[in-house]
């Protein structure tokens, strides 16, 4: 990743895009895990919180949608989601060759970056 193109997103856009909602259903939720984003407001500052729920032994899961727009915009945030890693895996794919990162390239990228 080139520094100059590294930007923070804001909590409310991670959460208003589906980020938040996709991260907890397809990886936190299965594990037992929960990731929470606070929003703050006043002079509360945003925050995350990892809540550890791996005592109960199916996972988490959001509740049914109360109704047929809330529905509507927990499909539209997956669609979103499916369409941002479906393009970055075609780029990643043809830069790197893989999508995601296999773990012994990590330590390639490593020992390059160590000087090894």
């Amino acid at each position: 990743m080139q520094e100059d193109v590294a930007q923070e997103m804001s909590f409310e856009e991670f959460v208003e895009k589906g980020y938040l909602q996709e991260v907890n259903r397809r990886f936190f939720h299965p594990l037992g895990l929960a990731l929470r984003v606070q929003l703050g407001h006043g002079k509360m500052r945003p925050q995350a919180v990892v809540l550890d729920c791996r005592r109960d032994p199916q996972g988490v899961v959001y509740a049914p949608a109360t109704t047929e727009e809330h529905a509507e915009v927990r499909e539209s945030k997956a669609r979103f989601i499916d369409r941002e890693l479906q393009e970055r895996e075609r780029v990643r794919k043809a830069a790197y060759g893989w999508g995601v990162q296999p773990l012994d390239v990590m330590t390639v990228i490593e020992e390059a970056e160590l000087g090894n």
